[in-house]
């Protein structure tokens, strides 16, 4: 097991160093602590960070009118980002 530093644990992983002591803290990733308190990340650890992957990002459609009077309106606007984005969620708020 190899431990770096916080600084060189930012220069592998291009993270903060806020994210990564969260990190530690909660025990996403590996770390040690000297005895004066510097926090040592685990690079095993550090690698396994970059293998998680985000999720897919998604489209999101909010229409809205003001009053129940406009719902046909409302069906104008979803109808128009159904068009425009017909993969996308629509969100509808009367």
């Amino acid at each position: 097991m190899t431990l770096v530093p916080l600084r060189k644990a930012v220069e592998l992983t291009g993270l903060s160093q806020t994210t990564l002591r969260k990190y530690a803290d909660n025990g996403t990733i590996k770390c040690e602590r000297t005895p004066s308190g510097y926090r040592l990340f685990d690079t095993v650890s550090l690698a396994t960070l970059g293998k998680r992957q985000a999720p897919e990002p998604v489209t999101i459609c909010y229409c809205r009118v003001s009053s129940s009077k406009q719902f046909d309106d409302l069906a104008r606007q979803v109808a128009y980002m159904h068009s425009l984005f017909p993969e996308a969620e629509v969100i509808k708020d009367i």
